[in-house]
């Protein structure tokens, strides 16, 4: 079975960074920022801010996905800000062990983790209220296959909110962006799909 070298290192990070408080401190300072929500880190460019942003896109309630959620830490806060359920899935094991002790530790609203990529979730068709995807749209190799996926289990009206540091021609100079990385300009791609 051929092993993902994105899934790898992921899950390799994962592995030390609950137990490197160098790492987390690094992070926070050139990453996240001071003010980002504590005990809801993740491993992303994700700003309060934009966290923030992303919330107000979602209604309260309902049922709330992260796809490709890590360590589930902006996704369990916009469950507890909203009161939605919240569904996880990532390629990594390593990262929803953490989401799934993360959850238990936080106690607060429902909270399911499983397995799952870009193109192929375990999740039904319309039954999501939202969809949120924080950093990890550029490791799809198949940038429409992955927003059709997010599109067929969203519930008419439903929201999608994400963001993609790929933007940023800088900030994925030297990184493994998969497909045709970097986009600029997401519309099209939606629109596509």
């Amino acid at each position: 079975m051929k092993v993902n070298p994105v899934v790898a290192a992921y899950e390799a990070v994962y592995a030390g960074f609950e137990n490197s408080p160098t790492l987390q401190r690094l992070w926070r300072q050139h990453a996240r920022g001071h003010d980002y929500p504590t005990g809801f880190e993740h491993l992303s460019f994700l700003t309060a801010d934009e966290l923030g942003r992303m919330k107000a896109e979602f209604a309260s309630g309902g049922r709330v996905v992260g796809v490709a959620c890590g360590g589930g830490g902006p996704g369990l806060w916009v469950a507890f800000q909203t009161g939605a359920a919240l569904i996880g899935i990532d390629p990594s094991r390593v990262a929803l062990k953490h989401a799934c002790d993360r959850a238990k530790h936080l106690g607060g609203p429902e909270a399911v983790f499983c397995v799952g990529v870009f193109d192929r979730s375990p999740i039904q068709t319309a039954s999501a209220d939202a969809v949120m995807r924080v950093d990890a749209l550029q490791y799809a190799a198949d940038k429409d296959a992955a927003l059709l996926e997010m599109g067929r289990i969203l519930r008419p009206g439903g929201r999608l909110a994400f963001t993609a540091f790929e933007v940023d021609v800088d900030r994925v100079s030297r990184l493994p962006v998969l497909g045709v990385d970097p986009i600029e300009d997401f519309r099209p791609v939606l629109t596509s799909a």
